[in-house]
């Protein structure tokens, strides 16, 4: 029996894919055939597979969506204007010549105001850092403070508990409670009311 009549009698053994055997030429050549079909693009996979990537830091996905801002800031001047017809081609190189001052300049204002969200977006992310760094010290401090409380408590507790002995030692009138007047010996005079 084979593994896939294995699998279909039932039992439960599955076959093993054989394992891919990946030529780096290959992958070189690839590599280049694509660039030349869409300069570009490669790299923006790169960078959005690299964006995806799970980072064990605490706020690493907000890092990549600001480097996404920062990426989608680099907008493309130059419209496509490939056509499958000539005319197509002709067209669009006309349109892309009467309306390219105008898209330049709309370019410009909105890669600006993409670069200024994402610098803001850093600031604020810095900051956001400075404060968690803040609020751990806090908690350590608050932590030492509550095991200090704890402590003292602990020592009023055996206090408390140890008074009643004391007393009992020092008798009913309190023993040598009062200052001491006179030579060795000498209890101070009781009090007049």
């Amino acid at each position: 029996m084979t593994a896939e009549t294995d699998d279909a009698a039932g039992t439960g053994s599955a076959a093993v894919p054989a394992p891919v055997v990946v030529d780096a030429g290959a992958i070189v050549e690839a590599e280049h055939r694509l660039e030349q079909a869409a300069p570009g693009y490669l790299d923006k996979v790169r960078a959005a597979a690299a964006a995806l990537a799970v980072d064990g830091r605490r706020g690493a996905g907000v890092v990549a969506e600001v480097a996404a801002v920062r990426e989608a800031a680099a907008l493309d001047l130059e419209a496509p204007t490939a056509s499958a017809s000539t005319g197509g081609m002709l067209l669009k190189e006309g349109v892309k010549r009467l309306t390219g001052w105008y898209l330049r300049y709309l370019t410009i204002q909105v890669a600006s105001f993409a670069n200024a969200v994402a610098a803001m977006s850093e600031a604020l992310l810095a900051r956001l850092d400075e404060l968690d760094a803040a609020d751990t010290r806090l908690g350590s401090h608050v932590a030492d403070g509550q095991r200090r409380l704890e402590d003292l408590e602990a020592r009023l507790a055996e206090i408390e508990r140890r008074l009643p002995d004391l007393d009992a030692r020092l008798g009913p009138s309190g023993g040598a409670r009062g200052p001491r007047v006179g030579g060795a010996g000498e209890a101070a005079p009781p009090l007049q009311p």
